[in-house]
């Protein structure tokens, strides 16, 4: 089943409306897991490995998944055409560190989701990392997992909404002016 641009406007709506993410300068220490509190040299926080392997062995271009060929591939390629604005701001999250990892992810409060029944977290997403957890996200039908991407584009673009404006210029996304401030680090959503 292949997402039309108006299904994917139609979340991006929903998206920027409503979301599980904070931001008040900084986001709250409620907001952000333990894991991602610390400060190390860089975005996972230094030379850290997961079951053996170092973390970045772990990153896999989203774009490159048959699953986002066939389920989000020619959307993008339409939104390019229509909007180049917004599919420059979409490529910004499809950029970030896609982290597919055998294992459990940190949950979010059951509160912050808004589900009225126990979930199970299939993803995780930082200003600079999306994390995916393969044990439940590979069993799931192509559809599914399309879903579930373009479910973590949308709130991509809802915590883009939250963060710096010296981030958003960083990606290009802002007027080169705004490139002075600091990075907002740490939210999670």
């Amino acid at each position: 089943m292949k997402f039309s641009l108006i299904s994917i406007l139609a979340g991006l709506g929903l998206a920027l409306s409503v979301g599980a993410c904070t931001k008040s300068g900084h986001p709250s220490a409620s907001s952000v897991p333990p894991s991602a509190q610390a400060q190390g040299t860089g975005d996972s926080g230094g030379g850290n490995s997961y079951k053996g392997r170092p973390l970045e062995s772990y990153i896999r271009d989203v774009t490159t998944l048959p699953t986002f060929q066939s389920q989000l591939g020619l959307v993008m390629k339409s939104l390019e055409d229509r909007d180049p604005g917004l599919a420059k701001i979409i490529h910004s999250i499809l950029k970030k560190n896609w982290y597919f990892i055998r294992g459990d992810l940190q949950g979010l409060p059951q509160g912050k989701i808004g589900s009225a029944v126990p979930t199970e977290q299939v993803a995780l997403q930082t200003f600079q990392d999306v994390w995916i957890n393969t044990d439940l996200f590979d069993p799931m039908k192509p559809e599914d997992q399309g879903k579930l991407i373009l479910h973590e584009i949308l709130m991509g673009l809802r915590l883009m909404k939250l963060d710096s404006d010296h981030n958003q210029c960083l990606m290009g996304l802002t007027d080169p002016a705004d490139c002075q401030g600091e990075s907002t680090l740490g939210a999670v959503c």
